[in-house]
């Protein structure tokens, strides 16, 4: 069990770790959102990178590159995924 696994849904958390995965998406409305999964440790995690937040500032993401990222944590049918607000390389 990860320091991740006892947060509680809607919690802020901070980790760091590898970008394993990583894809670009585009809502309906044309905005740009992306979707990955992390190594922390580990243990692997989903982590979502909505509009208001995509692109990173100052942060082109790339995979097998570490960052350190910001968001909510939550759980969605057992999987475990932080709702992205910051990215720092």
């Amino acid at each position: 069990m990860t320091m991740l696994d006892t947060k509680q849904d809607g919690v802020t958390a901070t980790v760091i770790g590898t970008l394993r995965d990583f894809e670009e998406r585009t809502t309906q409305q044309g905005r740009k959102w992306a979707v990955g999964n992390m190594t922390v440790g580990t243990e692997q995690l989903e982590v979502l990178v909505f509009p208001e937040n995509y692109p990173p500032r100052d942060v082109i993401l790339t995979v097998d590159r570490r960052y350190e990222m910001s968001g909510r944590v939550d759980r969605y049918d057992g999987v475990l995924r932080l709702m992205v607000d910051r990215v720092v390389e």
